[in-house]
This record gives C-alpha cells, sequence and structure tokens, in this order.
C-alpha cells in the first residue's frame, strides 16, 4: 500500500512539472509577442518613462527617457527567460513583464502585477505593422510642381516602410524619419533628420523638407502616389518602383 501511494505521488509531481512546461511553452507559441512596445510608464520624480522594448526571440532592446528630468535616451540590452508564472518573462535587467495580446504589462520586482490608483498605466502596447498600398519605393517625379533635377547617379526616390519609418533623398542628401497615416488619406510626417553634403542643388533638398513637413494627406491612382496639403496642388509626385 506503502509503494502505491509513493508511485502515485512520484506521478503526480511529474505531472505537474510536465504541465508547468507545457503553460510556459503555450504561452511562447500561443501569443505572437514578438515585435516593438511603446508606452509611458509613471515615475515617481519625472512626468513619465517613455519606454520602447523590442522583444527577439530570446533577446530584447530597451530604451527608456525620462521625460520633463532628461532628453537622454537610456539604451539597455539582454536576454530574457520565460518564469514558471504562466506567461511571465524576466529581462537580464530584472525587470518582469506580463505578455498578454498585442500588450506588455510591467510588473513589480517579485513579478507580481501593480496595484494602486496607477495600474493602469504599467502597459507598452505592441507596435503593429502597418497595411497599405503606400509602403515600399517610389520615385520622386516633382517637388513643387516642378520636374526633378537628377543630380549623379542617385535615383531621387522615398521609401516607406511597415514599421513607420521613411528614407529618401532629392538626388543627394539622405533624409529620414516618421510618419503616421490617419484614415482615410492622411498622413503627417516627423523627427525627420538628413545628412549634411554640400550639393549642387541645396533648393531642391530644402524644398523635399518643406514639403513633408507641410504635407498632411495624400492620394493614390494606380501606381502614382502625390503628398498635398488640403486641396491645394500636389507637393510631391511620385511613381512606384519595382
Amino acid at each position: 500500500m506503502k509503494k502505491l501511494t509513493y508511485l502515485l505521488l512520484v506521478c503526480l509531481l511529474f505531472s505537474c512539472a510536465e504541465k508547468n512546461y507545457s503553460d510556459i511553452h503555450e504561452a511562447k507559441t500561443s501569443l505572437d509577442y514578438q515585435g516593438t512596445y511603446v508606452g509611458t510608464l509613471p515615475c515617481a520624480d519625472c512626468e513619465g518613462i517613455a519606454t520602447k522594448l523590442i522583444l527577439a526571440e530570446d533577446t530584447f532592446s530597451l530604451e527608456t527617457t525620462y521625460l520633463g528630468k532628461s532628453q537622454e535616451v537610456i539604451s539597455n540590452t539582454g536576454t530574457y527567460s520565460w518564469t514558471k508564472q504562466k506567461n511571465v518573462i524576466q529581462l537580464s535587467n530584472q525587470d518582469y513583464y506580463w505578455v498578454i495580446e498585442n500588450q506588455l504589462v510591467k510588473l513589480d520586482m517579485q513579478g507580481n502585477k501593480i496595484s494602486g490608483a496607477l495600474a493602469d498605466k504599467y502597459y507598452l502596447k505592441k507596435e503593429m505593422p502597418i497595411q497599405s498600398p503606400i509602403i515600399g519605393t517610389w520615385k520622386i517625379t516633382e517637388i513643387m510642381g516642378q520636374p526633378i533635377k537628377t543630380i549623379g547617379a542617385k535615383i531621387p526616390v522615398l521609401k516607406f516602410s511597415s514599421d513607420g519609418r521613411f528614407s529618401g533623398n532629392a538626388g543627394c542628401n539622405t533624409i529620414g524619419g516618421a510618419f503616421v497615416l490617419k484614415e482615410p488619406l492622411g498622413i503627417q510626417f516627423s523627427k525627420m533628420i538628413s545628412t549634411l553634403m554640400a550639393c549642387a542643388d541645396m533648393q531642391q533638398e530644402e524644398q523635399l523638407k518643406q514639403a513633408l513637413e507641410t504635407t498632411d494627406n495624400f492620394s493614390l491612382s494606380e501606381n502614382r502616389l502625390t503628398l498635398n496639403k488640403g486641396r491645394m496642388a500636389p507637393l510631391v509626385t511620385l511613381i512606384k518602383m519595382p
């Protein structure tokens, strides 16, 4: 009888261990969790902690900025692992996050959910890939109604990526930044930066920058894209490249 009880106890322990492993394995496979998560987390002595956390298969990249206190972006990279708690990961910097559908919830230092008045402020939302026909590479044909001049061997283009970034050139300097689409045909460019080479036609460079800063909508017709301001004449005209 004692032998039977011992065997049953051993089986029960193995069953629990298998269940715990199964729960962890299920969390990793049932949720499409890899990607970029952003949000502003509560801060005791600043306006908030702007947070960007990128999860790859076993590694992470974390960027934080203490708003109202410093403009410095603090970067941290490392690995993470799944804990015995279902759907909870621990970063190598000791931070815990609960993984749910398209969101991460920051937990306390013991891996428990944070309670209190600010409990709903500890969420990071997953950035979803942009689904739009403008994604891809477009050749610039006109800026401010004038045919673009080719400078050297560089083809003037704008490239739109599904992560909300864009890059391109007007024939010389490279320009890049972020864009946001708004329903139905709104678009806004921001965070633009550019290289600073001395170019043969700086006017064309400046016109492209001004056009992007002014643009608030776009229109599409087959393989032709125009960037516009209100109902005015197109600021930039482009054609789709293969």
